[in-house]
């Protein structure tokens, strides 16, 4: 992981303040103002890090998601219909948060999962788009589907080493 990145990471982690977050959540939803340009740019970094640490806590559900498409158990497509019902999960999860005000502690890793959480995501959207071709036939479809499995099931592992990699220097 880019070293850049790493400190940007940590800099944001440092600068988490719950009690000035939970300020900031009370204006939102209980104040009859808007927000202040400021006010509204520090509520989404706050957002970003918490979401970042859903995220986080549910690692161990992305990344054994993850294990079962590289040992063959599920294909490309169950892995990004299972990835999409993790991440609607999460997002749920932190709109209950945010609207209860819940705030967690932040996990140094979280921001740095949750870039990894972010390509993987990409690579789904890139997955619809390529799905949704139209083939002139159905073996022209059959073949490139093929091809386009094994084209993110290896994404999908070099996106998970570059992960591991990046962990494993902490």
């Amino acid at each position: 992981m880019d070293q850049n990145l790493k400190e940007n990471n940590r800099r944001r982690i440092l600068s988490y303040n719950k009690q000035r977050y939970f300020e900031l959540l009370k204006l939102k939803y209980l104040s009859e103002k808007d927000l202040s340009c400021e006010d509204s740019r520090e509520l989404s970094e706050y957002s970003l890090l918490l979401d970042s640490q859903v995220s986080w806590e549910t690692s161990d559900q992305y990344l054994q998601l993850i294990d079962e498409l590289i040992q063959g158990k599920i294909s490309t497509s169950e892995f990004f219909s299972e990835f999409d019902e993790i991440n609607q999960r999460n997002g749920e999860v932190f709109d209950l948060l945010e609207s209860n005000f819940v705030l967690l502690s932040v996990d140094e890793k979280s921001l740095d999962f949750s870039n990894f959480i972010v390509e993987l995501t990409d690579c789904l959207q890139s997955y619809r788009a390529d799905s949704e071709l139209d083939m002139p036939n159905e073996e022209a479809y059959t073949r490139n589907f093929k091809l386009m499995e094994a084209y993110y099931l290896d994404l999908i592992e070099e996106t998970y080493m570059k992960f591991q990699q990046a962990f494993s220097e902490k």
